[in-house]
């Protein structure tokens, strides 16, 4: 089952196809400040399947810091990038 997993993932991208499951979401609006029911002040959340979820986090954003990086990133992007973090750049 391990890995099957990554192949199962991957594929989609690969060959350019859909999986099903991956075709519906739901949005879930939040309030910033617990009452305020203002639009303009209230957070949206797009929720995905999980397997979804993991396969956008190995594609798109490993391989978009590792371009970021290869592109010369201005060195005040702290976040997501390996061994830096928003605390390590305050002290």
């Amino acid at each position: 089952m391990c890995a099957y997993m990554p192949i199962m993932i991957s594929l989609p991208f690969m060959y350019g196809f859909t999986n099903k499951r991956w075709e519906n979401a739901i949005d879930v609006i939040l309030e910033k400040k617990w009452g305020v029911q203002k639009i303009h002040l209230m957070r949206i959340i797009g929720l995905v399947k999980a397997d979804f979820n993991t396969a956008l986090k190995i594609v798109f954003v490993q391989k978009l810091m590792w371009q970021a990086e290869n592109s010369d990133i201005t060195p005040d992007q702290w976040g997501g990038r390996p061994d830096r973090s928003a605390p390590n750049y305050a002290t």
